[in-house]
């Protein structure tokens, strides 16, 4: 930013001087980057300004993979059928989306499509074009898709729905594009397994998803370059940063778990809730009260060293939002 005419400036110790402020000068601290971390990433993104956020994770709901990945689902899914239909690949409007809701409540979208390209339904010029259209291409898709290996189909899909070159030209594109090609870099590793086919595929990166969780997405640009760091705070310990952004302080802290029946501490031990079987109702012990509380402020005492890690890494500035 500019104050006065002049550009945002710090002090550069080793110089003795003040100097405008770099991309590799400022830091973003977030409690816990899960959830925050792929936000920011985003809207800085958007804006032009080189960020990096080391998640190992994100992979699997970044907007591209979710598409093309809706794509080659079970058609009779109406939910990876509506990110299909809503996608840039299909391009259905949500009023024509519910036109065709109406048509018939009780079938799938696929079905209620196909009624449309079978002409058993009325509906618009334009709509029956975009169902023709659809169903045309998905038929296309299927049977190219039983004598294709994965990894080619995938990228057939890309170059034939003009979806990689789309999703090139919005915000972060290179980065869109490399997760695409990360998608196609899997396929290709798992065609040459002893295991073949799209449903194959699409349950192996199901079970990906539910057991490991996610996979960081694709890193075009590292930390040492002049990039916006996003880091936990935890992660921030022992480094200093001239400008630094305590970001997300605004949530309430996570005390669900002292809610529990049981609670369980290192050194005093167990407290648990009476069960009144006659009266059929559970109520705190003084034991578990005392866990309670002592848990509590254990778990309060950590949330301000916490703190204190975050307040103390700027050189220079500090922002908390």
């Amino acid at each position: 930013e500019e104050r006065d005419g002049k550009k945002f400036q710090v002090f550069d110790k080793d110089t003795k001087e003040y100097r405008d402020v770099k991309f590799k000068d400022i830091v973003i601290l977030l409690r816990a980057t899960k959830n925050w971390a792929e936000i920011f990433l985003d809207e800085l993104g958007s804006e032009g300004i080189p960020v990096y956020a080391d998640t190992g994770s994100g992979y699997f709901e970044s907007i591209e993979i979710r598409t093309i990945m809706s794509v080659i689902d079970n058609p009779l899914q109406d939910v990876p059928m509506i990110a299909t239909l809503r996608s840039p690949i299909v391009g259905f409007s949500a009023e024509e989306l519910s036109d065709l809701r109406l048509l018939n409540k009780d079938l799938y979208f696929y079905e209620v499509i196909k009624c449309v390209y079978d002409n058993e339904f009325e509906v618009s010029d334009e709509l029956r074009f975009k169902c023709v259209n659809f169903i045309d291409n998905l038929s296309k898709w299927r049977d190219r898709a039983i004598y294709t290996p994965i990894d080619e189909f995938i990228w057939y899909l890309y170059m034939d729905t003009g979806f990689y070159g789309y999703v090139g030209a919005m915000p972060n594109g290179k980065l869109r594009q490399a997760n695409l090609k990360i998608l196609f870099q899997r396929a290709k590793q798992y065609e040459s397994t002893s295991f073949k086919g799209l449903f194959n595929f699409i349950n192996f990166i199901e079970k990906i998803k539910t057991g490991s969780g996610d996979l960081g997405a694709a890193k075009l640009i590292g930390e040492n370059e002049d990039v916006v760091r996003i880091m936990s705070i935890h992660k921030s310990k022992g480094l200093e940063f001239p400008v630094v952004f305590l970001s997300c302080t605004g949530s309430g802290f996570n005390m669900m778990d002292l809610n529990s029946d049981i609670l369980l501490h290192q050194k005093i031990g167990i407290g648990v809730k009476y069960i009144d079987y006659d009266r059929q109702i559970k109520y705190d012990t003084i034991s578990k009260l005392a866990l309670r509380e002592k848990l509590l402020e254990e778990n309060l005492s950590e949330e301000m060293r916490i703190l204190y890690v975050a307040l103390t890494r700027a050189k220079e500035k500090i922002f908390v939002t």
